[in-house]
């Protein structure tokens, strides 16, 4: 082979030795290459014997796919040599013992204004299986959320995943306690002030929403018209600034970005391997555009009938359970359906 003597065609000579360099811009030079690589053919079968050879060993599908594992092994191992044995065992894990069932209620919506009748019946319902234990998933900060459900009469929750899954609380007998590991964990390589440099660069479509709907892991926003086609534009624009970070919309007004490891279905996963829970033993209720990835990630789902209609390409995904009723109503039928206060 003689080749231009620059990028592709030099790496693979030093890799084959199997012909000569030249600047293709020197005539005689290039002239003199091709002489050369005719006139003796003992260099010649010895060039070509080391083409097949090495191409098959370096070049060929096989060969790259095999470098690619390779790699890939070597920086799963490393991966695992940073992180610490049972790492999601570090955080806050409350007292007592764990819940055998956890029936995570969506405050955000079904619950946000319920007929006064469903939620008697739900309150009702919930008494007689203190055994089940109740989980809240908010994109509210844990305290307003507190607020708000405390109004319902309900009973109280062992587990508070808030602010969009950025801060999980843990009911203890000394009162709800944060868990500070899960914020390490979906901290790391976060940066909210650069967040919101580079999103300010889309500031006609985004408006920041006030200072009590921030936290320090969600960066949250208004948008200025309903748009689908804003969250590739957000997540090109993150993608451009290299920041580690993925945007959730909700109620196709609102935009919450967050570490890229965050977010409620990985907060009651994280929550699942602390207590030793199978996902199986999780019921979630999801009705929000937003929803898609926590009914996705977890077995077991309820859809209330007045949903909204982002999640009705869900409808053939297993375990998901969609209600023919509104609000609480819809609940307790999905808690029926897969018999979940039966067991």
């Amino acid at each position: 082979m003689v080749a231009t003597d620059d990028g592709g065609p030099r790496d693979i000579l030093n890799r084959c030795h199997n012909g000569l360099l030249v600047d293709v811009s020197d005539l005689d030079a290039l002239q003199s290459a091709i002489e050369q690589s005719l006139a003796d053919p003992n260099r010649w079968r010895r060039w070509r014997d080391n083409g097949i050879e090495v191409v098959s060993r370096h070049f060929s599908w096989d060969a790259h796919v095999i470098h690619y594992l390779g790699e890939a092994l070597a920086s799963a191992r490393q991966a695992v040599s940073l992180r610490p044995t049972l790492w999601f065992r570090q955080g806050q894990a409350g007292s007592g013992r764990p819940p055998q069932r956890l029936l995570v209620l969506d405050l955000d919506a079904s619950l946000s204004c319920p007929e006064p009748a469903s939620l008697a019946e739900l309150r009702r319902r919930l008494g007689r299986h203190p055994g089940l234990a109740l989980a809240v998933c908010t994109g509210r900060g844990y305290k307003a959320a507190r607020q708000r459900y405390a109004e319902l009469h309900l009973p109280d929750p062992c587990l508070w995943i808030s602010s969009s899954g950025t801060e999980i609380h843990i009911a203890t007998p000394h009162g709800d306690v944060s868990d500070p590991h899960w914020q390490r964990h979906i901290g790391r390589r976060w940066d909210r002030a650069a967040v919101e440099r580079a999103l300010s660069e889309l500031g006609t479509r985004l408006e920041l929403q006030p200072e009590a709907d921030q936290g320090p892991f969600k960066v949250s926003y208004t948008l200025t018209e309903p748009d689908q086609g804003i969250i590739p534009l957000v997540r090109q624009t993150l993608r451009q600034h290299r920041l580690l970070a993925r945007p959730h919309l909700f109620h196709h007004w609102y935009l919450d970005v967050l570490p890229l490891t965050a977010s409620k279905t990985e907060a009651l996963r994280y929550m699942a391997l602390r207590w030793q829970m199978p996902l199986g033993a999780i019921l979630v209720e999801a009705s929000q555009q937003g929803d898609g990835e926590l009914l996705r990630g977890l077995p077991l789902g309820v859809v209330p009938e007045d949903h909204d209609p982002a999640l009705d390409s869900l409808r053939s995904h297993r375990g998901v359970f969609f209600s023919s009723r509104p609000q609480a109503w819809g609940l307790l039928e999905g808690l029926d359906h897969h018999r979940f206060l039966r067991h």
